[in-house]
């Protein structure tokens, strides 16, 4: 990225971290604050509507017990009572429930009103007609739950077995307010209000029930709803919802209630509503509509108010918008000048960017030419000065890279010439040597014949050596062949291990091999994979005094492993490195006494990249050293000339 760009978007992302911390300083700080205020005042509201509530039960129902016990019905429950003082209980429900089985079909001849006081049953009926708003219906039972009078028709005769009368009657003073419900007598949607009547000495005469309209607590809501621009929501115990425009009572419960009741606060947002559907979402707020009667019976209803949520914030939400704009107009402004700026900064370094891509590519006579007075100029200067020096300094190092060369050549003709002419006189001394120890040219004694092997022993190692140094040679001019055709790795191990076998006897060690059955085929130069197996063998048995050394060979993948294990005198993990630098020795006790050119391993490690495999050391697991290198089993790894 060039640095006009990297203005430009530095700038950029000056104003845009300013953008951000705007509005997270208007999202705290603005935006949840007024959030706050808003969800306080409709909780204070729905609070306020639920005491409305509970005022409306104080002023139209809680007077209903008290005026309907004093209107003179002793005297008539007392005579209805009296039918069974001499019939035990069990009988007495026995013919009630034969009474309520043919109920519903004397009800609709007329027949049902034999059974009924007929002035308490007109007296209630006035009452009803009286408030019919408030009241669907009001019966009257006796002691035993049989009905005694009714203000209309009445689907059951037999009282007792219903919920409202057991509870009723246990409240011992109490009135017994239950859920709303639909009342098929009355066919409204109501609550179920009764209380029992008891005489002076507090025995159960008789029960009194009436059932309130709901739609008598509703106008309070809808009132609400038209002046504030709001949705009101009236929710029983169950949160099956008893109030809400355009939904019939106890037809559908309000789901969102059950997140706010569990977060335990008295508002929230909602984005999708049961009622509204609005990107921006809707404000909830509740507040429990307390009544003493309510407490006692264990009712919990709420009054929810729904409110679209952009409607309340819609002036916030222009402040920011303006905001937006105020902002994104100084950051378009801002760009431009930052764009201007850039590009009067940027020239020189353009100018001079190209003059080192112009270097780079080897014109070291190119010169810069800036004049803008300031850091860049110096340090255009300072770079012409700095290809002056790398001209200079390039055609020394073109001379000494000749001189280099020439040496080099003369070093290795030297190596080569020395080598063979070293090669002949050592063979033929060691043929003459030989005939002597054989015995080919006369008897030769014990001692002598040491002192020949001596000889001998010294010869060959001297061959080894300039062997090593010839094998190096070729390796480092790249005038090395390799054969590479496919043979057998088990039978090469086995015929180097038997030539290195006399050598293990003879220190008193147990040479073994750990090998596959069958063969194992690859493709490799022999006699190099042979020289790298005797330099590691004859490594192995050199610096082992007691022990074993082991040679194993195994499949790993693509790649065959080939390994060996002595118990010898080991190497430290930081000396590893140092084994495959060439001539080079470790300078310890028990190293140098054995000699060598410090190729060997050199020479192994050069053998094994050109067949494309891996050659390392580790120390052994308690003593001793393991030598590994790979081989690819499919590569065909290509001749190195």
């Amino acid at each position: 990225m060039s640095i006009r760009k990297k203005f430009i978007v530095f700038i950029g992302l000056s104003i845009i971290t300013i953008l951000c911390t705007a509005f997270l300083l208007g999202y705290f700080y603005l935006y949840l604050p007024r959030l706050e205020t808003i969800g306080s005042n409709q909780a204070r509201a729905a609070q306020q509507l639920a005491y409305a509530l509970s005022a409306i039960i104080d002023e139209r129902v809680r007077d209903f017990p008290a005026l309907l016990a004093f209107r003179g019905y002793g005297d008539v429950l007392a005579v209805a009572n009296s039918r069974y003082r001499d019939i035990n209980p069990e009988e007495i429900v026995s013919q009630m429930q034969e009474i309520d089985k043919k109920w519903s079909r004397i009800t609709q001849d007329g027949s049902y009103r034999q059974y009924l006081n007929r002035d308490v049953s007109d007296d209630l009926h006035r009452l009803q007609k009286q408030d019919s708003y408030m009241i669907g219906e009001l019966l009257l039972t006796d002691a035993h739950g049989g009905l005694v009078a009714a203000s209309g028709k009445t689907t059951d005769y037999y009282q007792a077995d219903e919920e409202w009368w057991q509870k009723a009657v246990a409240q011992k003073g109490n009135v017994y307010v239950g859920e709303a419900e639909y009342d098929a007598s009355s066919g409204v949607f109501s609550v179920p209000l009764a209380f029992a009547l008891r005489d002076t000495e507090r025995h159960l005469v008789g029960v009194f029930k009436v059932v309130v309209d709901i739609n008598a607590f509703f106008y309070i809501l809808v009132n609400y709803e038209k002046q504030e621009d709001v949705s009101i929501t009236l929710l029983n115990s169950r949160n099956e919802i008893l109030f809400h425009a355009g939904v019939q009572p106890l037809s559908r419960s309000l789901p969102e209630f059950e997140a706010m009741e569990k977060s335990g606060r008295k508002w929230m947002i909602v984005n999708d509503s049961s009622f509204r559907e609005r990107p921006a979402g809707v404000f909830l707020a509740y507040a429990d509509v307390v009544h003493p009667w309510f407490v006692v019976n264990g009712l919990h209803w709420k009054v929810i108010i729904i409110q679209d949520k952009d409607m309340i914030m819609r002036p916030l939400y222009l402040f920011l918008l303006r905001l937006v704009l105020a902002e994104g107009c100084m950051l378009a402004l801002l760009l431009v000048f930052a764009f201007i700026f850039g590009t009067m900064t940027v020239k020189p370094l353009e100018k001079l960017s190209r003059g080192t891509e112009v270097v780079a590519a080897g014109d070291l006579d190119y010169q810069v030419n800036i004049h803008s007075g300031d850091e860049v100029e110096r340090l255009a200067k300072s770079f012409n000065k700095m290809t002056q020096s790398l001209r200079q300094t390039n055609l020394k190092r073109e001379q000494a890279e000749d001189n280099l060369k020439r040496a080099l050549k003369i070093k290795s003709e030297f190596t080569s010439t020395v080598s063979h002419e070293l090669k002949t006189p050592l063979a033929a001394i060691r043929e003459g040597v030989q005939l002597v120890v054989d015995g080919s040219l006369g008897p030769v004694n014990a001692e002598q014949k040491d002192c020949l092997q001596i000889v001998k022993g010294n010869i060959e190692r001297l061959v080894r050596l300039i062997n090593d140094i010839l094998d190096f040679q070729r390796l480092e001019s790249g005038r090395m062949a390799f054969d590479m055709r496919p043979n057998d790795l088990h039978a090469l191990i086995r015929e180097v291990v038997q030539t290195m076998a006399f050598s293990a006897q003879k220190k008193g060690l147990d040479l073994s091999m750990r090998l596959g059955p069958g063969p194992l085929v690859c493709l490799f130069d022999r006699d190099k994979i042979a020289q790298v197996l005797s330099n590691i063998l004859s490594n192995a048995i050199k610096f082992t005094e007691k022990g074993s050394v082991v040679v194993s060979a195994s499949s790993r993948g693509p790649h065959v492993l080939v390994s060996v294990e002595d118990t010898g005198i080991g190497v430290k993990r930081e000396d590893i490195p140092r084994l495959f630098q060439r001539f080079a020795q470790i300078q310890e006790k028990g190293y140098r006494k054995t000699g060598g050119t410090g190729l060997g391993l050199v020479i192994s490690r050069e053998i094994i990249k050109h067949h494309q495999g891996d050659i390392w050391i580790e120390p052994g697991k308690h003593q001793g050293a393991v030598v590994c290198f790979t081989l690819p089993l499919q590569q065909n790894p290509s001749a190195h000339a």
